[in-house]
């Protein structure tokens, strides 16, 4: 383990209602390995600032730390009035999701963390601090349950800042200087200047509400506010819902009658963003990659599977079994992650000519069918992963859906089925979505020229 830099160490403590989906599924935006769009802030301490290291806390019923998060800025007040002086919030980036968190027995069980001050307490705080003796203790526990891990956390010693937080701050200094390449896009736009606090358009700060607003704007030549969320990853659900309430708090705090707008800028979307954006014409999209600016695409600590020539599944099975596997699977989770799905298949295909039973290399593809509503090669892929990983409430969630959008109500009442009895297997709490669903049963109460509702179905494993 490497000596801790200057920066600080935190542990944020966290309830089962920001750890867990509704369906008691680990939350999507806290997994690094799915390059998702991350809600935005979080309530921090005081002193947090940008490159600062934390540590995740999960209370019951989990009782252990699950993941490694860096602070993306300094923190900033979320209260109109902050007397108490408790009130922060900061951005944040996953780093690294635990395969096998710190549990709380092992901590118990290291006599080095005896004094430990969260120990002792019962973590009965939100924010801890974490003295660098104890950093280095906690990542000894961390690396000795996690193979990989001690090379990871010593390259993030290394570096003030993540490459992911770096590169989105790359993007934002390049677009905030030169605001003007907006208007091929139809947008004439100067940086919003607060004219009491004169405060700057840029990382505006929504009091009250929490959050900042990545270029607050005014039109030039037409009469309304611009709002720009800028992303180095692809938009979904959680951008989508972020820049809707910073639309609504600028119009409420500050637009009044005046119209306000919203553009996301960022490396495409997903269908889910897509979807959303249909029900108004208020907010755009822009890809990056038209702005012209060369900035590249953001590299995750871990890849989008975290499949290492090494690892297993818990059921045993190898993520690769060759070299030449794992550079194409690693190649194909690249263009996944970055939406381009027809060039994702021929990476998987290469995998599996060279291993068969690579479970990943199914998902994955089955993945990019799906989002190209390739739906039947969809489901053949899902039947091989669900041969070869059969306890995946995931995999099984996944099929199911697709045999909805066939209009296949039996046999995606039989898959959710399946992923509901995974779910709960893993000590979950009860599924709220996917019963709308088994109340369906018989299928013929189903339409068979009605379009299933499907938006209540989580995506998350």
């Amino acid at each position: 383990m490497i000596e801790p830099s200057e920066r600080q160490y935190w542990l944020w403590v966290t309830r089962p209602d920001y750890y867990w989906e509704d369906d008691g599924s680990d939350r999507e935006i806290l997994d690094p390995t799915r390059c998702a769009d991350s809600g935005g802030w979080w309530t921090c301490h005081r002193d947090t600032k940008k490159g600062d290291l934390i540590f995740l806390w999960r209370t019951s019923p989990k009782k252990d730390i699950g993941y490694l998060i860096q602070a993306e800025s300094d923190a900033y007040s979320i209260a109109d009035d902050n007397d108490q002086g408790w009130d922060y919030g900061c951005d944040y980036e996953v780093l690294y999701k635990f395969e096998h968190p710190i549990q709380i027995k092992d901590l118990r069980n290291s006599p080095s963390l005896d004094e430990w001050g969260p120990l002792k307490g019962s973590f009965q705080k939100t924010t801890f601090k974490i003295l660098p003796e104890y950093w280095i203790r906690l990542n000894n526990l961390a690396a000795d349950k996690n193979p990989g891990y001690q090379e990871i956390i010593e390259q993030i010693q290394k570096e003030p800042l993540s490459e992911g937080i770096r590169l989105e701050i790359e993007l934002e200094d390049a677009l905030a200087a030169n605001l003007d390449i907006l208007k091929k896009f139809g947008h004439d736009l100067e940086l919003y200047v607060d004219p009491e606090s004169k405060q700057s358009g840029r990382q505006f700060i929504c009091k009250g509400n929490g959050g900042r607003i990545d270029l607050l704007c005014c039109d030039r030549t037409q009469d309304r506010y611009v709002v720009i969320e800028l992303k180095n990853v692809r938009a979904g659900q959680n951008t989508f819902g972020q820049i809707s309430n910073y639309m609504g708090w600028v119009q409420n705090r500050i637009a009044g009658n005046t119209p306000v707008i919203g553009i996301v800028i960022s490396r495409g979307y997903d269908t889910r963003f897509e979807s959303a954006s249909k029900i108004t014409d208020k907010i755009s999209h822009i890809n990056v990659e038209d702005l012209g600016f060369a900035i590249a695409p953001s590299k995750r600590i871990q890849q989008f599977t975290g499949a290492r020539e090494k690892d297993t599944s818990p059921l045993g099975i190898k993520f690769a079994n060759s070299r030449e596997a794992k550079t194409w699977l690693k190649k194909g989770n690249t263009f996944l992650v970055d939406a381009n799905y027809e060039e994702a298949i021929p990476c998987y295909d290469k995998v599996l000519e060279k291993d068969p039973k690579n479970r990943w290399a199914w998902i994955n593809k089955g993945l990019a069918l799906a989002e190209l509503t390739k739906h039947e090669e969809t489901i053949l892929c899902l039947e091989k992963a669900t041969e070869m990983y059969p306890k995946s409430a995931q995999v099984w969630h996944s099929k199911g859906t697709a045999l909805i959008s066939l209009n296949r109500f039996e046999e995606a009442i039989d898959a959710l089925d399946k992923a509901i009895e995974n779910q709960t297997a893993r000590g979950h709490p009860t599924l709220k979505g996917w019963g709308m669903l088994r109340a369906a049963r018989p299928v013929s109460r189903i339409s068979e020229t009605s379009e299933p509702s499907v938006s209540w179905i989580c995506t998350s494993e």
